[in-house]
């Protein structure tokens, strides 16, 4: 059965129906069952700030909150200022930036399975507010 019908005619419809038909992007009950019991959101995100590299940051400051849904899920905040990271299990307070996406493409973003601007482009991931903290983030991070 042909489930490829609806993606658009562009260069990134043809190659994300290229990547399905070939079983590649298609994500299993078992494999999202599979992946939380091997990598925790909380401890993903309490080991961020030691990945925190505050010479690559000078003197950045952001405020960004993940959202992401799905099983582990939950909302998350990243303070960054003064060459320092802090994470917090809650919303933001003014976020500078949003991020929303489910946990298993979280998941595939931190074992570097699929990039940032391939989650965006393909609607895994969305950004509203100051796009660019998420990609500064990718940079100061180890």
């Amino acid at each position: 059965v042909e489930f490829v019908i609806g993606l658009p005619a562009s260069a990134i419809g043809k190659a994300l129906k290229r990547l399905l038909r070939e079983g590649k992007g298609i994500t299993r009950i078992a494999d999202i069952a599979a992946a939380d019991e091997k990598l925790n959101l909380d401890i993903i995100f309490q080991m961020m700030p030691a990945r925190f590299n505050p010479a690559k940051a000078g003197n950045w400051e952001a405020r960004i909150q993940y959202t992401i849904f799905g099983p582990g899920g939950g909302t998350w905040t990243a303070d960054i200022g003064g060459g320092k990271m802090a994470i917090e299990k809650k919303e933001a307070k003014d976020p500078t930036c949003v991020v929303k996406l489910y946990s298993q493409t979280f998941k595939q973003l931190v074992m570097k399975e699929i990039d940032g601007v391939s989650a965006i482009n393909s609607g895994l991931m969305q950004v509203s507010g100051n796009e660019a903290d998420v990609a500064l983030l990718a940079e100061v991070m180890g």
